[in-house]
């Protein structure tokens, strides 16, 4: 049996040729973007690639993820524009090519961050090699010193036992309130069990002499008291 090769009816209304080419035609009699409507879109891109080579500044400190999400949703608004502006017309050849500048910064911000914010925690760790050595009880080892400049919304450090979690505590408090200025009243710490906090108070003082007794513990009395029903403390211990 011969193989009979079937052509699509070239007046057939749904598949046929007559859609193709009425999609054809719709395309190219589509208006073009305007050149002042492509040059706006073009200068709001070269703002939103301004603000991220702005947040990647050592004068601003880490890159968080809370400035980062809110670049990131700044840049997916103009994507929304984007796709608002070529309804009903076709984009015109730079008004693509500030696209592809869009996306392809998108797509890449996330790593350029992480980039950024290790070697700003590298170049912040030996610039204040002074603090770590001179500062502290005992001097901290490299990855300890990572995680006390390290500025992100949330840290957590994984460590075992008296592997020196509560010396990089003590060191990110003294680095908060010596380095970065941070006001001391806005700096809580809190341990579990009272043997804890005593270490932790203690190895406090040694750095900010006063600051353990008269900030830190005022502010976990006016946590309890604030928090009764939430933080069940019971008498005699300690914040």
């Amino acid at each position: 049996m011969q193989n009979v090769e079937c052509w699509p009816d070239p007046l057939c209304p749904t598949n046929g040729l007559y859609p193709m080419l009425q999609r054809i035609l719709n395309w190219f009699f589509k208006p073009k973007v305007t050149d002042p409507e492509t040059e706006v879109f073009r200068a709001k891109v070269l703002d939103i690639k301004s603000a991220f080579e702005s947040e990647c500044q050592v004068e601003k400190g880490y890159f968080t993820g809370t400035r980062y999400r809110l670049w990131l949703s700044k840049s997916e608004i103009l994507l929304n524009d984007y796709k608002n502006l070529i309804k009903g017309h076709r984009p015109t050849s730079n008004l693509k090519a500030s696209l592809t500048t869009l996306r392809e910064l998108i797509n890449d911000s996330n790593e350029n961050r992480a980039a950024f914010n290790d070697a700003y925690m590298a170049s912040e760790v030996k610039e204040k090699n002074d603090f770590f050595e001179k500062g502290q009880e005992s001097p901290l080892d490299a990855d300890q010193r990572l995680a006390v400049v390290c500025d992100e919304d949330h840290t957590l450090v994984l460590a075992g036992a008296g592997s020196g979690k509560t010396s990089v505590i003590a060191a990110k408090a003294a680095y908060l309130a010596k380095i970065k200025k941070i006001p001391e009243e806005e700096i809580l710490l809190l341990t579990f069990g009272k043997k804890a906090a005593e270490e932790m108070q203690e190895r406090v003082r040694k750095g900010r002499p006063g600051w353990a007794r008269h900030a830190l513990q005022p502010q976990g009395q006016e946590l309890r008291g604030e928090n009764d029903c939430r933080f069940p403390f019971q008498p005699g211990h300690k914040v």
